[in-house]
């Protein structure tokens, strides 16, 4: 067989005409068939791009059939860790916390822009920050720090810029405690 190197020919126009073209790659000698990749950089999503390897020996060029892709734009994907927390009872005027974790698979950073309770009672920290792509992590602390000696119920809303926000988290804690009842009386009727 004869020495053979290998190409792609790439563009946004179906035909390919024009075109730009990647570095030739020796792909070896003979007549099997051989794997032929190249990195593309510069792409913009959603784009529809064409493309087509190119074989060439000193005997002929062959090109292949044109084909199509189109890149996906990079995004943050995100997981919390839970979907609910319990703090169970808690005494008035202290306080308990539970953490939850919100990581991200995505290819893109997230971002994290408001954790916020419509209680004031739990309250999140960290309350926005980001997370760089590919598997990054943040554990977020929330505070219990109940008033009265009540149950209280909440939902912890995590906006963020990954699709489906806001993430939502319920919360529940009781307040225990006990009444303080002052008496007084300055005589006793007889």
């Amino acid at each position: 067989g004869l020495s053979t190197t290998a190409s792609f020919e790439w563009g946004t126009i179906a035909t390919l005409s024009p075109s730009s073209t990647t570095p030739s790659q020796f792909v070896g000698f003979g007549t099997s068939a051989v794997s032929v990749t190249a990195n593309l950089t510069g792409l913009n999503p959603s784009t529809t791009y064409y493309y087509r390897v190119v074989g060439q020996n000193s005997f002929a060029t062959q090109r292949g059939s044109i084909v199509s892709f189109t890149p996906v734009a990079a995004a943050p994907t995100i997981a919390v860790s839970a979907s609910s927390l319990a703090f169970g009872t808690v005494s008035t005027g202290t306080s308990a916390q539970k953490t939850f974790t919100v990581s991200n698979s995505g290819t893109a950073t997230l971002n994290v822009s408001n954790i916020t309770s419509n209680d004031a009672t739990f309250a999140a920290n960290p309350a926005n920050f980001n997370i760089p792509s590919g598997g990054g992590a943040q554990t977020v602390t929330v505070t219990f720090t109940p008033a009265a000696a009540r149950t209280y119920s909440a939902t912890l809303s995590v906006a963020h810029d990954a699709s489906g926000s806001p993430s939502l988290l319920s919360l529940t804690g009781t307040g225990s405690g006990s009444a303080l009842i002052s008496l007084s009386q300055s005589s006793v009727p007889f």
